[in-house]
């Protein structure tokens, strides 16, 4: 009468593959999670990049001002030799003529020279920016990615709360199964239905304990999720902060020590 529950132990080999599959899953997450909480560190490189790069970019769109403008300088001085030659060539001065003419062309030359190094100065400064551009994009994107890790983390943790829970409820249930058993062998006669009936009871227990123990590796499962996806969000935040504080990487380890009194050394 009670040998139905062979439908019963199906299921739950059924549940308990499942249970296995999702622990391989969460170890996978365990190496993506450490992947994941580097995040701090490259942002904050990044931000360190970026600030390097403006300086950089800063001084090269400078140089490229001064090289500039160093070449039209040049220029009008140049033109003021050619006309300075063109008058004295005009009152039959020849060697004034003369050397007015070659003074023009050295200032023409050197005018090109400075507009070159000028260009030079330009397509570095463009490189610096389209790289400053590219890293700002990229922390951007490293705080997006963090914050959608931290919601996937977050529904995962609550997945497998769920799935505890529903273990849980089933080991129970099997329990309630198996007191249930016991109470009616009590009432029977027949030894070998006895026996049967004990056997069955014995592997309800079984199968009850197996849930219960996947049950609370569910629920371990649920809380790092859940501490991962608080750590990435809070690396998030301390990552926005970075940059301006060049003590980060010094802060994170300490933190936990004393984090009332920093000592700052003065240099």
């Amino acid at each position: 009468m009670l040998l139905l529950s062979n439908v019963a132990l199906g299921a739950d080999r059924e549940m308990i593959s499942t249970a296995n599959r999702t622990l391989t899953s969460i170890r996978q997450k365990k190496i993506e999670s450490k992947q994941s909480l580097l995040v701090l560190d490259r942002i904050c490189s990044s931000k360190s990049k970026v600030i390097k790069l403006e300086v950089e970019y800063n001084e090269l769109f400078n140089a490229r001002k001064v090289s500039f403008e160093k070449s039209q300088a040049e220029k009008l001085k140049a033109e003021r030799l050619r006309k300075l030659s063109k008058n004295a060539s005009h009152y039959k001065r020849k060697f004034a003529a003369e050397r007015y003419l070659k003074k023009s062309i050295a200032a023409d030359q050197s005018s090109k020279l400075y507009e070159k190094e000028s260009e030079t100065f330009k397509i570095k400064s463009d490189l610096t920016l389209k790289n400053l551009l590219k890293t700002r994009v990229l922390i951007d994107n490293l705080i997006q990615t963090a914050k959608h890790r931290s919601e996937v983390f977050f529904k995962r943790s609550k997945r497998a709360k769920k799935q505890a829970r529903i273990l849980e409820e089933q080991a129970s249930d099997l329990i309630n199964r198996y007191n249930e058993i016991k109470e009616n062998a009590k009432y029977i006669r027949n030894k070998r239905e006895i026996r049967l009936m004990y056997i069955q009871a014995k592997k309800l227990k079984r199968s009850a304990e197996m849930k219960k123990i996947e049950s609370i590796k569910m629920m371990k499962a649920s809380h790092s999720y859940k501490k991962l996806s608080a750590q990435l969000l809070s690396d998030v935040k301390k990552a926005k902060k970075c940059g301006s504080k060049p003590e980060h990487k010094v802060r994170r380890n300490k933190e936990h020590k004393h984090k009332h009194h920093h000592h700052h050394h003065h240099e």
